[in-house]
């Protein structure tokens, strides 16, 4: 038998937990008991474990580690760069790796296939079109925040994405799998400076309308 660990205290509810401590903790006690414990459903419990790549136990396990038949808890896989580590309320949770890894050709007509397109880039050029008020030939300037790292303007976007999805493929097939930063980890780009006159911009800091993909 199990027994349901006690809920957090008011106090502890900003807690942050490892992908370490986490795993320990599903092998240990049913997910459902547990997400009592952190106050959230037991599906985003799961969730959870799928975005810190921590396996859980499989369906019957707790039947049979009742009667001592329970099978071997499997080894913790390594974090892979970019795999969000850390999970606390407070933080957003990444995308599920399986979700920005692969890719998927599309089918259109009969048979025929489209090119593979990029997780990353699937469904985003509706989202870089709805843009804040720009002028004419002004780099987009999209709502949503959380897209890939590609300035553009309308007329170019559809190059800058064809460009950007070949990119991405080629990383991934030589096992650099392009992902969003996770959000516990403060990553940063490069700063690379291409002009030999730096020149500031209200709405793009450094970037210009010189500048256009």
């Amino acid at each position: 038998m199990t027994s349901k660990p006690p809920p957090l205290s008011r106090a502890e509810d900003r807690f942050e937990v490892s992908r370490e401590q986490l795993f320990e903790e599903v092998w240990e006690t049913p997910i459902l008991h547990l997400a009592e414990k952190y106050a959230v459903s037991g599906s985003y419990l799961a969730r959870v474990c799928t975005v810190l790549r921590v396996p859980r136990p499989p369906v019957g396990y707790w039947q049979k580690k009742a009667v001592g038949r329970a099978p071997r808890r499997p080894e913790l896989p390594e974090a892979q760069p970019g795999d969000q580590q850390i999970w606390s309320k407070d933080r957003p949770l990444a995308r599920p790796a399986r979700e920005e890894r692969g890719e998927e050709r599309q089918k259109e007509g009969r048979g025929a296939a489209r090119p593979a397109v990029n997780a990353l880039l699937r469904g985003t050029k509706s989202q870089f079109l709805k843009t804040r008020k720009i002028d004419a030939n002004e780099f987009l300037r999209p709502y949503k925040q959380l897209l890939p790292d590609i300035v553009t303007s309308a007329a170019s976007l559809e190059r800058a994405l064809d460009l950007a999805n070949g990119l991405y493929l080629a990383f991934g097939k030589k096992g650099y799998p392009v992902r969003f930063a996770p959000p516990d980890q403060k990553l940063q780009r490069a700063k690379i400076e291409e002009r030999e006159t730096v020149r500031h911009d209200r709405k793009y800091g450094q970037y210009g309308l010189s500048v256009v993909i």
